[in-house]
C-alpha cells in the first residue's frame, strides 16, 4: 500500500471517527430532549388530574349548595304561607265574632225569632264560607303542584345542561399517554 491510500484511509477513518462522534452528541441531546419531555408530560398530567378532581369538587359543592338552596326557599316559601293563612283565617274569625256580638246586641231585646233567623244565616255564611276556602285551597293546592312538577322538570333540565357543558369543558386524557 502507497503513502497515498494510507493517508486516504486515515482521512477517511478521521471522518467517520468525527461523524460517530457527532452522532453520539445528536444521540445525547435528543435522550435529554425526550427525558425533558417525559417530564414535562408527567407534569402536566399531575396538574390535569389535580384540575380535575378540583372541578369535580367544585361541580359537587355547586350542586349541593343548590339543593341546600332550593330547600331554604321551599321552608321559608311554607313558613311565610303559613303565617299568611293564621293571620287570614284569626282576622275572619275576629270579624265574624264580631257580627255575633252585634246581632246578640241588636235583635237580643227585639225579636228572638229574628235573632234566631240572623244567627242561621250567620252559620249559613260560615258553611259557605268553608266550602268557599276548602274549594280555594284545593285550586291553589292544584296550582303549586303543578309548579313543583314544572320546577322539577326545569330542575332536571337544568342539571342534565350543566353536567353536559362541564363535560364539554373538562379535558380528557387518554390513559395510551400517561
Amino acid at each position: 500500500m502507497s503513502d497515498f491510500d494510507v493517508d486516504q484511509l486515515n482521512e477517511v477513518s478521521q471522518d467517520v471517527n468525527l461523524q460517530l462522534i457527532w452522532y453520539k452528541i445528536k444521540l445525547a441531546e435528543e435522550q435529554m430532549h425526550s427525558r425533558a419531555m417525559e417530564d414535562s408530560l408527567g407534569l402536566v398530567s399531575r396538574k390535569l388530574r389535580i384540575n380535575e378532581e378540583a372541578n369535580r369538587l367544585i361541580r359537587e359543592r355547586t350542586i349541593l349548595l343548590h339543593d341546600e338552596t332550593n330547600e331554604q326557599m321551599d321552608y321559608l316559601e311554607q313558613f311565610v304561607k303559613d303565617h299568611l293563612k293564621v293571620i287570614q283565617n284569626s282576622r275572619f274569625d275576629k270579624l265574624l265574632e264580631e257580627a255575633r256580638i252585634r246581632v246578640h246586641q241588636v235583635y237580643s231585646t227585639m225579636d228572638t225569632q229574628m235573632r234566631d233567623e240572623k244567627l242561621e244565616e250567620m252559620k249559613n255564611f260560615e258553611k259557605q264560607w268553608e266550602e268557599f276556602k276548602k274549594s280555594h285551597e284545593e285550586k291553589i293546592s292544584e296550582l303549586m303542584n303543578r309548579h313543583l312538577r314544572e320546577e322539577t322538570e326545569m330542575e332536571a333540565r337544568f342539571n342534565t345542561e350543566f353536567s353536559h357543558l362541564m363535560a364539554k369543558y373538562t379535558p380528557k386524557v387518554s390513559s395510551a399517554r400517561l
